[in-house]
């Protein structure tokens, strides 16, 4: 083979590589722009959800509880927490770095809700450290692959486990249980096409925390987070 046509053969295959590089990002940004007009933009959304129940009517309960944090940074939207005659929050530096300090009245079953819409993506495959999530946490260990039924049904999801405390301080009688039940969710999705509203589709990862106190509160409990999020990122 002449060394020219080796040259030429050299440039050919270069030039279809390019080609076909350059002609998969077009695809790729095509595809994206289609669906941005049929779907509209990628939505981030970042949820905190804190329920409190009890058999019995409670007061003066106060708690700490494991807040979201990115970089030491606690959320900004929890100073936004409207105040009212059963729920008094603050965030305060405990031993365990910071926390959410809870001071309410409980009748049977109370609950907390804070949801922010950030225009900064949210990183969902790999969450912590790069996204908002709940603290403090220690010893975290992988679990393994779920799927845990919820939509799409068949997307794989990345379990987590670790450790974190809750404070929990009031009177009651011996036989009362009091559960404390928190959850945060970080996720981005599309608007659903001609404003099907039962039809969506997104990625999001999952914080738990549940704890269940026998009689009164008297201080610090160890309990078990459960993070699971999903095993790719969507790009947006």
């Amino acid at each position: 083979m002449s060394k020219k046509l080796k040259i030429v053969l050299v440039c050919l295959l270069v030039f279809s590589v390019v080609f076909v590089s350059v002609g998969i990002r077009y695809r790729e940004e095509l595809r994206e722009t289609f669906w941005d007009w049929l779907c509209g933009p990628w939505e981030n959304h970042y949820e905190l959800y804190i329920g409190i129940g009890s058999k019995y009517n409670l007061s003066n309960i106060t708690l700490y509880l494991p807040v979201p944090m990115l970089h030491g940074n606690v959320w900004s939207k929890i100073s936004e927490i409207e105040i009212d005659e059963n729920w008094r929050t603050e965030v305060i530096n405990t031993s365990y770095g910071k926390m959410l300090k809870l001071t309410a009245n409980i009748t049977e079953w109370d609950s907390l809700e804070i949801e922010e819409y950030p225009s900064k993506e949210i990183i969902t495959n790999n969450p912590v450290g790069n996204s908002l999530t709940l603290y403090p946490r220690f010893n975290e260990s992988y679990v393994g692959i779920e799927r845990p039924g919820v939509l799409p049904e068949t997307r794989a999801y990345k379990a987590y486990k670790y450790g974190s405390y809750i404070y929990a301080k009031y009177n009651t009688s011996s036989e009362n249980e009091v559960s404390i039940w928190i959850r945060f969710h970080g996720g981005k999705s599309r608007a659903n096409p001609l404003g099907i509203t039962s039809v969506w589709y997104g990625y999001g990862y999952e914080e738990k925390i549940t704890c269940t106190i026998t009689g009164s509160g008297k201080g610090w409990y160890n309990v078990t987070g459960r993070l699971l999020a999903p095993d790719v990122e969507c790009e947006v």
